[in-house]
């Protein structure tokens, strides 16, 4: 039986193929299935759809995006949707989609962006099945998420969650701006990672740190009497 699998820089299509308008072919369809159990998979730098797993198989990902097509829907499962998928680790990952895990090992500078819908049969839109082992640390997930301990996570209390939020500019694959925070993302997601960067995906492109020292640059050499602004292309 396959041991370990390690995807790198690839793109396991959301949803299987696009529609002539772009939209998700098959958005219930899973895009990988991890059925052997023990099985290890490593993601680095890929995009992919649904995940089912075996519960006893271990799943771990880098800069990458799971994307299940909408938040509401899930993103990993088991193979019924219901049972939890693998253990699961997660750096710098944003997950579009719900969550069930058997376990968490680490989840960090992750943005897990999941939801519930009314007359929903989940607990809770992340949730995994042993708590007492791993650790959620600089990310957002919603707030009534069922995970191990926190640490420096938002949204860190009911109140707060409507407040902090992820915007994005395009959550469907294939466009451009695919997974892109909005500049109107509060500061706590895009200067929240462990390091001062922005949560999820694009944490490797360190754009907050590259906008500091851009204001420092600016501010040293421009002539008195200018000022300086950073306009976004897209």
């Amino acid at each position: 039986a396959l041991n370990r699998l390690h995807l790198l820089h690839c793109t396991l299509v959301p949803g299987i193929a696009l529609n002539p308008n772009g939209s998700p072919a098959q958005p219930d369809q899973a895009s990988l299935q991890l059925a052997i159990a023990g099985l290890e998979t490593v993601m680095e730098r890929c995009i992919v759809g649904k995940i089912h797993s075996h519960e006893h198989a271990i799943l771990k990902a880098t800069d990458s995006i799971i994307d299940a097509t909408a938040h509401d829907r899930v993103a990993i499962s088991a193979l019924n949707n219901e049972a939890p998928g693998a253990i699961l680790s997660l750096n710098a990952c944003t997950v579009i989609g719900k969550v069930h895990t058997a376990e968490v090992d680490l989840i960090s500078n992750c943005i897990l962006f999941a939801a519930l819908t009314s007359g929903d049969t989940w607990s809770a839109p992340v949730r995994a099945m042993r708590k007492q082992a791993g650790c959620v640390r600089f990310s957002w997930l919603p707030f009534e998420s069922i995970v191990p301990a926190r640490h420096r996570c938002v949204p860190d209390s009911a109140q707060t969650a409507q407040q902090i939020a992820p915007g994005f500019t395009s959550l469907r694959y294939g466009t451009a701006a695919y997974g892109q925070l909005t500049s109107a993302t509060p500061l706590s997601i895009l200067r929240g990672a462990d390091d001062e960067c922005e949560m999820g995906v694009f944490h490797h492109l360190y754009g907050a740190q590259r906008e500091t020292n851009l204001h420092i640059r600016l501010a040293e050499y421009l002539r008195v009497g200018l000022r300086a602004g950073i306009f976004y292309e897209s």
